[in-house]
């Protein structure tokens, strides 16, 4: 996570916390305490990811992705109530009750179910979603250069007549992502005033984003 300096610092520690809570077992199949300690259960298991992973890339990225993702699949069929409200019994759980646009928030709550330490906070709109990503270096233009993969974020951002992006937008999750078409399938929260699979082709998105931890 970041430059290799040799400190054990907090972004070090975040990390190490998200692979315990990833691993969930060492590897006698006892449960593993997310502790942020690097201890020798803790250390077992890191090495035999590492043994079992090309090029040593941290599991931990691609098991909370999935993880992530399977959240917002359970979540598919919500819808809000009264219509057009921005609110309901189970939107008001993503939003915290804010009745303002929830896509943004819908992101954010799936990522907290599954790991706290993944984002800085929650993130209510899509701009704040960019500039964090870009500011990690996980920005990604959707120019057909870059490949999304199941859990990362997809982003729309609308321009005004004058061309200058207006910092309003939509996003949602990649579920499925097809070379040949040019389309991803998503899973997105205030989509038709709910939470929808939808098939959209690259060239309509903006960017797309990944959250590493």
């Amino acid at each position: 996570v970041g430059p290799a300096d040799g400190e054990f610092g907090r972004n070090t520690e975040r990390a190490l916390v998200a692979l315990q809570q990833s691993a969930g077992r060492d590897l006698d199949g006892r449960p593993l305490r997310a502790d942020g300690e690097c201890g020798p259960k803790t250390w077992a298991v890191i090495e035999a990811q590492l043994k079992g992973l090309p090029g040593a890339q941290p599991q931990v990225v691609e098991a909370t992705a999935g993880a992530v993702l399977a959240v917002a699949l359970r979540e598919v069929g919500v819808v809000e109530d009264p219509n057009g409200s921005n609110g309901g019994p189970r939107v008001d759980v993503y939003t915290g009750k804010r009745r303002v646009p929830w896509c943004a928030l819908f992101v954010s709550w799936c990522f907290l179910q599954v790991s706290p330490i993944a984002i800085p906070k929650v993130m209510a709109m899509v701009q704040q979603w960019r500039t964090w990503l870009e500011s990690q270096g996980q920005w990604f233009s959707a120019d057909g250069k870059f490949t999304p993969q199941p859990g990362d974020l997809f982003f729309i951002q609308y321009e005004g007549a004058d061309g200058v992006d207006t910092g309003h937008g939509h996003t949602g999750f990649v579920r499925s992502f097809n070379r040949a078409s040019g389309t991803i399938t998503t899973v997105e929260g205030n989509t038709s005033n709910g939470v929808r699979s939808q098939i959209r082709k690259i060239s309509s998105l903006t960017g797309f984003g990944r959250v590493t931890v």
